[in-house]
């Protein structure tokens, strides 16, 4: 029989040990504000929301899948469900018609019906193991696209290594068959979304390491068909040659980045602004997870950076949520957002064991914003990367300027990278209880009861906040 563990959180503990966190050292736009959405979530990664609400976060070292609700909708949730456990680095989760979709290191998972027995979820169906073993760069985002195929990443098992079969963005149908690549070159990619309006794929991708703290270059890349190539392991952002495998190539042979992201950023979740809370201009808009370095002598990423379009070119790169990281310690990292359906944003974090939610209200008073865009600062100084004359093999570079940005990695992304106090939005809304999927309606009748036997007090209230450690398997 499987056992599932269910965390009911308390308001005045839920309360209490987010007060635990610096959110106050957070730098935000004017206007914005970000409370804790969710708390007791280890190793929080990627995420998914299905039509009503429910929000699905996958994790790696952790091994478990989480579904969170907030049944009164008022912008924090009420209930943390662990639906699965003891699973193979279950990052990556989609959800589509009533099924959720997790992904394993070499299979894919259904659990259908799954918000209607959050309490009890059913055996899941092994829709595919058609997928390689290997725990480097194994994990794997996943997404359902708009032809309601499922893209899964192959990250290579290595730093830098040429293996067939690997360094791919696959995809599949539903029940797991015609499985096919779709895209090459693609060292380890940890987050992707389709541009709300032309349908075409977007997605980060996480540079090689080893050649020195300012290179290669993170990438975003844009996919609008099958079958391109772009680079790995023979030409790293766009513009250096693998001192390796890029003997005998030119980079003009690969599809370049669309934008290159600071080096060892370990950039990750990404996703189009498609809300309505947000001003105008974020509208269509690129946000992007960057979790932090693991391995550069400055620390550098812990944000959440936007990149801002004009057509299929990118005009900006620009941090827009930064404090996660003080000094050389950091205190948060970073996996990846999310768009509710009010227009909020919802952040995973999997140091803190957290999920953010971001909202604007307009008002600026109180709020920390950014007062340095040093970023920005260093875009605007086009600068060749430097090139160590020391090297016995030396990184060739073409004629096209780089950027030198100071990024990073994480442990965490040691397997993402390696070789290889706000109130809630008024716009929060409820949603009327026929609309609601049965489980939610008997948390709900189950809360009326719990409330009214214990005078509002949740006797599940003192669950016990598990710790996270500082190092990253």
């Amino acid at each position: 029989m499987r056992f599932v563990f269910l965390l009911i959180i308390g308001l005045s503990s839920a309360s209490a040990m987010a007060s635990s966190l610096p959110l106050q050292q957070l730098q935000l736009p004017a206007g914005f504000r970000i409370h804790v959405y969710a708390e007791n979530i280890p190793n929080a990664r990627s995420m998914d929301l299905s039509p009503s609400g429910t929000l699905f976060v996958g994790s790696r070292s952790a091994g478990k899948v989480y579904a969170i609700v907030d049944r009164n909708r008022d912008g924090k949730a009420d209930q943390v469900y662990v639906i699965a456990q003891g699973l193979n680095m279950p990052n990556g989760v989609s959800f589509l018609n009533g099924s959720l979709y997790v992904a394993e290191v070499n299979r894919i998972l259904r659990y259908d019906k799954i918000e209607w027995m959050l309490h009890a979820p059913p055996e899941p169906v092994v829709i595919s193991t058609d997928f390689p073993s290997d725990e480097h760069h194994g994990w794997k985002f996943i997404r359902i696209g708009p032809d309601n195929k499922l893209y899964v990443p192959i990250g290579a098992p290595c730093n830098v290594c040429l293996e067939y079969g690997y360094a791919a963005i696959t995809r599949l149908e539903l029940d797991g068959s015609r499985h096919e690549i779709f895209a090459e070159g693609v060292r380890n990619t940890v987050g992707f979304d389709w541009h709300p309006v032309t349908k075409e794929l977007w997605f980060t991708d996480n540079g090689r390491d080893q050649l020195g703290d300012d290179v290669p270059a993170d990438e975003l890349n844009r996919a609008p068909k099958k079958g391109m190539h772009f680079g790995f392991p023979y030409c790293h952002g766009g513009d250096t040659l693998d001192p390796e495998f890029g003997l005998g190539h030119r980079c003009k042979e690969y599809k370049p980045p669309v934008q290159k992201l600071g080096a060892h950023v370990a950039s990750l979740g990404m996703r189009f602004y498609t809300g309505t809370m947000f001003p105008a201009e974020y509208k269509n808009q690129i946000f992007i997870a960057e979790h932090g370095s693991w391995n550069r002598s400055k620390k550098v990423g812990y944000r959440i950076t936007l990149v801002q379009l004009k057509g299929n070119k990118a005009v900006s790169y620009t941090p827009f949520i930064s404090g996660w990281l003080q000094g050389e310690t950091a205190w948060g990292r970073p996996v990846d957002v999310e768009i509710m359906a009010d227009g909020s944003m919802l952040i995973s974090d999997d140091k803190a064991g957290v999920v953010y939610r971001l909202v604007y209200t307009g008002d600026s008073s109180g709020s920390k914003t950014q007062t340095k865009p040093a970023l920005q600062e260093t875009l605007d100084i086009e600068e060749k990367t430097k090139i160590n004359p020391q090297r016995s093999n030396p990184v060739i570079q073409n004629n096209q300027p780089t950027v030198t940005i100071e990024t990073e990695d994480s442990r965490q992304d040691m397997m993402d990278r390696n070789s290889i106090p706000v109130q809630p939005s008024s716009t929060s809304r409820q949603i009327p209880e026929q609309n609601v999927p049965p489980q939610e309606m008997l948390d709900r009748q189950n809360q009326r009861v719990i409330d009214s036997e214990s005078g509002g007090h949740d006797p599940f209230s003192a669950v016990k906040k598990q710790q996270m450690q500082d190092s990253e398997p």
